[in-house]
């Protein structure tokens, strides 16, 4: 038996009223104080629950751990964030550090007035 092929119509019409929200909140954000001091968690919030939203508003249900946010395996997840961490941290260090000393030594132009 077929099953009907998934439409994109859902994920992407819940991407766009997500995005429009944190919009919504960033503009607020420019005259509201308290929405400014906490955007980056408010549009956190969105984008984390919104799939969830979408799924009850289509009256199907939704399953954090098949969307992927689960901890196990553990020692895995752990071995991939130290691997990733070896990798990109000497990276960046360097970058910094080149970027730093190219930026303020003595003599340096001037970016910003």
């Amino acid at each position: 038996m077929n099953q009907p092929r998934p439409s994109l119509t859902e994920p992407l019409v819940t991407f766009f009223a997500a995005t429009a929200l944190a919009s919504a909140l960033y503009w607020t954000g420019q005259v509201v104080p308290f929405v400014r001091d906490n955007l980056h968690g408010a549009i956190a919030v969105i984008f984390l629950y919104a799939p969830a939203l979408a799924a009850r508003w289509s009256r199907r249900g939704f399953d954090y751990r098949e969307a992927g946010l689960r901890l196990d395996p553990v020692r895995l997840n752990l071995g991939v964030t130290g691997l990733a961490l070896a990798v990109t941290w000497p990276v960046f260090f360097v970058a910094f550090l080149a970027f730093y000393g190219y930026v303020c030594r003595v003599g340096a132009p001037v970016f910003v007035q």
